[in-house]
């Protein structure tokens, strides 16, 4: 059976549910450290999904027919408020991962009004954009509501081990950001 890791920071149990995606496969990401830093920041329920547990997309499986990884998948999306994505750009696109997870929830309209906050980050500029395209035009396609999206570089955060720190503008952006929720 293949693990489909959740983390979920049981607080309060009128908090937001929020739910994120990391769209980067490897250890320690800036991508997975600005997940981190957001559940330490932001107040209420956070869980996580590890993208790399789940199967490639295949139109082949009928929806009746999913596995349990792809349930939960779907049982995750369902239970959250809102869907925190942080992604780097590979290849000016956003992962496989990301792509496949997406197209997941396609055929029960899971994503279907649910609010989506994808944000891209890359090592520098002008990198981000074309993979930010991407994920909107998937997210809109899947009719989530995306009331913002942010496009960010490394040179944004400054780095500590495994611990990432928005710059002064970029913290005064989040708490912009965290206003939307």
């Amino acid at each position: 059976m293949i693990d489909l890791s959740c983390k979920m920071d049981h607080k309060q149990s009128h908090h937001l549910a929020f739910l994120h995606i990391c769209g980067s496969s490897r250890i320690g990401s800036a991508n997975q450290m600005l997940i981190e830093y957001f559940k330490k920041t932001i107040d209420g329920n956070h869980a996580q999904v590890d993208l790399q547990s789940l199967p490639l997309f295949d139109p082949n499986i009928d929806k009746n027919q999913y596995d349990e990884n792809i349930s939960h998948w779907l049982e995750m999306i369902d239970n959250a408020d809102i869907i925190l994505i942080c992604t780097p750009e590979y290849l000016q696109n956003i992962p496989a991962c990301i792509k496949s997870a997406l197209e997941w929830t396609n055929a029960v309209s899971a994503l279907s009004d649910k609010k989506v906050f994808p944000i891209v980050l890359t090592p520098k500029a002008p990198s981000g954009n074309k993979a930010m395209e991407a994920l909107i035009q998937s997210l809109k396609s899947l009719n989530a509501k995306i009331p913002a999206h942010l496009i960010l570089h490394h040179d944004d955060f400054q780095f500590n081990g495994n611990v990432i720190k928005p710059n002064e503008e970029i913290e005064s952006l989040f708490s912009e950001f965290f206003q939307l929720f």
